[in-house]
């Protein structure tokens, strides 16, 4: 079987829903929280920087303003 390596890829830089929602748009609308729902999330980047060489060029903030809004 093939061996299959995946890589996170992130920008080091935490965000709540709310505040990825908000970016997104001014009618954020609020639904019960989920049975095991995470409440932070960060993506260890640290394997595709020593793998790949790859960093971040872009925030999630900068990437919705120019592609989602």
């Amino acid at each position: 079987f093939p061996v299959t390596i995946s890589n996170n890829v992130g920008t080091g830089k935490n965000y709540s829903i709310l505040e990825l929602a908000r970016m997104i748009s001014d009618m954020v609308q609020f639904i019960p929280e989920r049975p095991a729902e995470a409440k932070e999330t960060q993506a260890d980047t640290s394997r595709i920087k020593s793998v790949l060489c790859w960093n971040s060029t872009k925030n999630i903030k900068d990437y919705i303003i120019e592609n989602l809004k």
